[in-house]
């Protein structure tokens, strides 16, 4: 899948991805799930894998830049 990035806290290693830049439900990711370990900015195109997580919800992971 692809998304983008709208927020992430490097304080906290974590972020939220969107499918588009429309409004939407965003995705959790950690910095852990980044591919390379470098954290794409702010607006940048992702490809990722969608799982659930252990509390139910959807997250990222396997995320890299495009």
């Amino acid at each position: 899948m692809q998304g983008i990035v709208v927020r992430y806290n490097a304080e906290r290693g974590f972020g939220f991805r969107r499918v588009d830049s429309s409004r939407g439900a965003d995705t959790f990711f950690h910095k852990s799930a980044v591919v390379g370990g470098i954290v794409p900015p702010i607006d940048s195109v992702v490809e990722y894998v969608e799982e659930v997580g252990k509390d139910g919800r959807p997250r990222a992971t396997n995320v890299r830049p495009i």
